[in-house]
């Protein structure tokens, strides 16, 4: 075969690698959180690009955390995800916690317990853990994302209509890599 000829036939398949990396880097680079800020009255987050996310706490009707190795949350490990309307919450990035102060605001939440929220930053944790004593879990492929629903508004049913506009959704309408834990 010709080396023009495999050239000619590897060269989309290079592009588009190519292209694919340069998207994920500009998806990273405005999906930087530049400023949290979560104080009495609720919580708020600027992106490098300039949009903006906030609730209040009477607006919060769930929150959750989830554990990434992969997306625009993957540098911090994951994030705190507080809930509200279609329109409104917000994104807390699990490296801006203590900065922001968020675990003391959002234990004022009633009946929320901030201990499910280190119970699910240490979820996996315990999963590696229980992993090391069996080889068959063990090549078995982990999760890329695990989510835990930490708390949610007694008077409030069904899913949560905010949506970190960030992630990808598969054909099912759920995040890619979702594995939710309770």
């Amino acid at each position: 075969m010709n080396v023009w000829v495999l050239g000619l036939l590897f060269a989309p398949v290079f592009v588009i690698i190519g292209v694919n990396r340069n998207r994920r880097r500009r998806t990273a680079i405005t999906a930087a959180t530049v400023e949290v800020h979560v104080d009495d009255q609720g919580a708020r987050r600027t992106l490098a690009d300039g949009r903006h996310e906030e609730i209040t706490w009477p607006e919060v009707t769930e929150v959750d955390v989830f554990t990434t190795r992969k997306g625009p949350h993957k540098a911090a490990g994951g994030a705190v995800v507080l809930y509200g309307t279609a329109e409104r919450g917000c994104v807390i990035p699990l490296d801006h916690l203590e900065d922001s102060g968020l675990l003391v605001h959002v234990s004022r939440l009633e009946g929320f317990q901030v201990s499910t929220i280190i119970d699910a930053l240490r979820a996996d944790e315990r999963r590696e853990a229980a992993i090391t004593g069996n080889a068959l879990q063990a090549a078995m492929p982990k999760p890329w994302q695990t989510t835990t629903v930490c708390w949610r508004r007694p008077d409030v049913t069904g899913p949560t209509p905010f949506v970190d506009d960030l992630d990808e959704l598969d054909d099912d309408g759920r995040h890619e890599g979702d594995a939710t834990a309770s």
